[in-house]
């Protein structure tokens, strides 16, 4: 065997090695109402959510990686601005977009800020820039004949008299479907549960597929909770974010967060 075939052997020996499996697809859009996992990120992954909720961003949060389409991963972390000013730190996040099913990397960048939640906002952002939005399809257009004058027209039956096809919930109960984090859930619940109806808000928590008016979604770190309250129509009515020592009273800290806004947005 020649030199030369032996280079090119070579050659293309080390590419199979360096070359990742899941080399990132140039230009791939994600599907909306994509289900997400986010993962910890050095505490960032809260701050993100809370974002991404802020935004309206049109993903699903789920919390167990097994359901989710997409992952987001990566690493935060506070580096100096400049050499000259050692004191002068900014908020840096490196994240990556993963697509569970085929372990490929959608989009993966780096972006800096000068807080924590205006990075949160530009890393939501930029998700939502990737996010396909659906052209409008135009309904086909359906020609009717014209009555003839032996044939009477029938009116349709106003819509008055149309009843709903559920009847509406008890005036005085709120229905909660609570999710998130399960390692404090039941302390945010029960808080969330007394401050509402201390605030003359009392709820009932249901259970995934019944129907709620409010979806409860909470979030949590060693130090920091988040919480957002969405309406039927996924519309963000209120999101909190708590800080703190102990996992347990940030949780309850959210909660009561959460309780206050939520009764200040029914009021107006």
């Amino acid at each position: 065997m020649s030199m030369n075939v032996l280079r090119a052997v070579s050659l293309g020996f080390c590419l199979a090695v360096v070359l990742p499996s899941n080399a990132m697809a140039q230009g791939t859009l994600i599907p909306p109402n994509s289900k997400v996992f986010l993962q910890h990120i050095d505490g960032f992954g809260t701050d993100l959510l809370a974002a991404l909720i802020g935004a309206n961003v049109p993903v699903v949060i789920v919390t167990d990686r097994m359901d989710a389409d997409l992952e987001i991963g990566g690493r935060k972390q506070q580096r100096n601005r400049s050499a000259s000013y050692a004191s002068d730190l900014i908020d840096e996040a490196t994240i990556t977009i993963t697509d569970i099913h085929t372990a490929t990397v959608i989009d993966a960048f780096t972006l800096t800020a000068a807080t924590r939640d205006k990075l949160a906002r530009a890393c939501a952002n930029r998700l939502n820039d990737r996010i396909a939005i659906p052209k409008p399809t135009e309904a086909p257009r359906v020609s009717t004949p014209a009555p003839s004058e032996a044939e009477p027209v029938q009116s349709s039956p106003s819509p008055a008299t149309i009843q709903p096809s559920s009847p509406p919930a008890a005036a005085n109960s709120i229905r909660l479907f609570v999710q998130g984090d399960f390692n404090r859930l039941a302390d945010f619940t029960e808080t969330l549960r007394a401050n509402l109806h201390a605030l003359g808000m009392p709820i009932r928590v249901v259970q995934r597929g019944e129907e709620y008016d409010y979806n409860i979604i909470f979030a949590l770190d060693d130090t920091n909770a988040s919480a957002a309250a969405l309406d039927r129509q996924g519309v963000l009515v209120a999101s909190v974010i708590d800080s703190g020592f102990r996992a347990k009273g940030v949780s309850e800290g959210a909660a009561r967060k959460l309780a206050k806004r939520m009764a200040s947005f029914k009021r107006d």
